[in-house]
């Protein structure tokens, strides 16, 4: 009789190594470089947001990427109209589900950062369309590649100060150093001055990551994208 094979349970795990920070536009590139369909992505986020998004490859220091660029007005929504925004779009119940508990875990940083109630909130960049796009591209992404479980080794936010119109605010911004420590995140500052996690980037890490570790889990095989 022949022996029978151990069993094996294969996952896939995706597993987020932000060396360089993260933001939405980052974040659906490298998606899309792992596998997941351009044109499927590019479809959603253009009926999201009613915008133009561009893909295509770039060459970075001799390392061939993904990058994502969306066109759109920087129009300042209101909490209220950005998640109507989600509601109206033709797009699948978990997709948009995904995408609008993002947004809410942005508004409540947001919220907490400025002292209102999160209904009360008027997003600039972080509630214009594009990022309604990123987010909602990112979740289609996440969706198609059908992972089992996510990771992330710690995330690099930079360094210094930055101009808001709020005034002069360290780095990571409040709202992006609120999203880190109510979801455990590990970080490092650096490897360079300037903010280079947004809080769009950091929601968005915050959703999708299960667990957060110094080193990448135990794993047979690795696919890598670059952004």
């Amino acid at each position: 009789m022949a022996k029978r094979a151990p069993f094996a349970y294969v996952m896939t795990i995706l597993a987020f190594q932000p060396f360089s920070g993260a933001s939405g536009d980052m974040l659906v590139g490298s998606l899309i470089d792992l596998g997941a369909d351009a044109s499927a992505v590019r479809e959603s986020m253009e009926a999201a947001a009613n915008v133009e998004v561009e893909i295509y490859e770039v060459s970075k220091s001799g390392i061939r990427a993904t990058q994502v660029n969306v066109v759109a007005e920087e129009t300042p929504l209101t909490y209220r109209e950005l998640m109507n925004v989600l509601k109206s779009c033709e797009l699948s119940p978990p997709i948009v589900a995904d995408a609008s508990a993002i947004f809410e875990i942005i508004a409540e940083a947001e919220a907490a950062a400025h002292g209102v109630q999160k209904e009360e909130l008027e997003f600039h960049k972080i509630g214009a369309r594009d990022a309604i796009a990123d987010v909602v591209g990112a979740c289609t992404a996440i969706s198609l590649l059908k992972v089992d479980s996510t990771f992330t080794t710690p995330i690099f936010v930079g360094g210094g100060s930055l101009e808001t119109d709020h005034g002069l605010l360290p780095i990571p911004a409040p709202a992006t150093a609120a999203i880190l420590a109510k979801y455990h995140l590990i970080t490092r500052g650096g490897p360079m001055e300037g903010e280079l996690l947004t809080p769009t980037g950091a929601a968005m890490l915050a959703f999708f990551t299960g667990i957060s570790d110094v080193f990448l889990p135990q794993m047979t095989k690795i696919g890598r994208a670059h952004v």
